[in-house]
């Protein structure tokens, strides 16, 4: 990924982080929508899966400049 991208993609994910639970709420909101049957593998209340899915994308977005490190993780 080139830096210009990084740079992108990380000022976006930043305007994003202090609505995190909004954006993770939605997030699953959408998944649910385009594939109901995909709800029974997920936890009834969706909070603490959503305080991961932002900590994983945070993690992500955070190493990006080391992208070929993190891409065997993924």
């Amino acid at each position: 990924m080139i830096q210009e991208h990084i740079g992108v993609v990380q000022s976006s994910f930043a305007k994003l982080a202090p609505r995190a639970s909004q954006v993770a709420a939605r997030f699953y909101a959408r998944l649910f929508t385009l594939d109901p049957t995909l709800r029974r593998l997920f936890p009834d209340d969706l909070h603490a899966q959503g305080v991961k899915l932002m900590q994983a994308l945070s993690l992500v977005v955070s190493s990006l400049h080391q992208f070929d490190t993190l891409m065997p993780t993924l």
